[in-house]
């Protein structure tokens, strides 16, 4: 039986509540948006929800490998850390280190070609704006060092896990941020229990065992650092006209700059400098200090990789 090409038209069309169920199902619009609004002009169309329809999952798939890739990435960049502390605990020298094998690679690898677009040069005016969160990230940086001389890697991250609660609560009250949704601020809240469990549960056992709660007091202050550094970190990066690996390489290098001024305030360039004069010792402190080079490098590598894969999946994110 033959139709005509208007009734084969008719045949192909998406009724408009069908539209509108699709595109909330997708996260296109707010589930409460009627079916009318959905079909006006300017709104997502048909077209555009089976497009989405198709590229959500993929999209999803990328996001989800990405933040596999980063937890992988930063895992073992604080397990390196651990042991590079133990053969020198010097977590001065060893974030700078880092810090430097972190710039040069960020350097090396721009001038070979494997990054994407221009590497930004280093500008006296933009390092000057950046210089307050380096500040920040440099505290981070050495009280994360600090945690993992005086505890264990298990005790760095559960006290990690409780920021992303603490981030979004400071995003809502400082930055004026629209507020997590009940169930993902549910999903934060077990992570923190779940953190809150383990450390009494740790505290016990060292009680029990005579030994000190200062990677504690240590892990408290990496907390309070890293949350105000992370919150302060989106409104500078937003504002100052930095790529992704610009960015890396801003305050790896400034924060390098002010090891030197931190190491004389915390004593340890002294106690370096002891270390280093004593005869008896220069042997075995040139090998750790290697060591910990060797350590610090392969760290460094492991955060650029995360960097990385945390730009991607941001990028991932705002393209799905």
């Amino acid at each position: 039986m033959m139709t005509s090409a208007k009734e084969d038209e008719e045949a192909t069309l998406i009724p408009q509540d069908d539209i509108a169920k699709r595109m909330a199902s997708l996260g296109v619009i707010p589930a409460n948006t009627s079916p009318e609004l959905a079909g006006d002009e300017g709104a997502p169309g048909a077209p555009d929800v089976l497009e989405n329809a198709k590229e959500a999952p993929a999209g999803q798939r990328v996001i989800l490998m990405y933040c596999c890739f980063y937890a992988v990435c930063s895992s073992t960049l604080s397990i390196v850390n651990k042991w590079a502390i133990l053969w020198f605990p010097f977590p001065g020298l060893l974030t700078a280190l880092q810090f430097g094998a972190t710039a040069l690679a960020v350097v090396v690898l721009a001038r070979a070609g494997f990054l994407e677009g221009t590497l930004e040069k280093l500008e006296w005016s933009k390092a000057q704006t950046m210089l307050p969160i380096n500040v920040v990230f440099y505290a981070a940086i050495f009280t994360n060092a600090k945690v993992l001389q005086h505890a264990t890697v298990e005790t760095f991250i559960a006290f990690r896990s409780c920021t992303p609660l603490l981030v979004a609560a400071l995003d809502v009250c400082a930055r004026g941020q629209k507020a997590p949704s009940a169930r993902a601020v549910g999903s934060l809240v077990l992570l923190v229990v779940g953190a809150a469990l383990y450390g009494a549960s740790d505290i016990a056992a060292r009680q029990a065992e005579g030994s000190t709660l200062v990677g504690y007091l240590w892990a408290l202050l990496y907390l309070g650092i890293i949350t105000c550094e992370m919150v302060f970190a989106k409104h500078v990066t937003s504002t100052v006209g930095l790529s992704t690996w610009g960015l890396v390489l801003y305050q790896n290098v400034i924060a390098l700059a002010i090891w030197p001024f931190a190491s004389l305030a915390t004593g340890e360039s002294a106690e370096l400098m002891r270390l280093f004069s004593s005869g008896e010792t220069v042997e075995v402190t040139t090998r750790r200090a290697l060591a910990a080079a060797g350590g610090a490098t392969a760290a460094a590598g492991a955060a650029g990789a995360a960097a990385a894969a945390g730009a991607a999946g941001a990028a991932a994110g705002a393209a799905a």
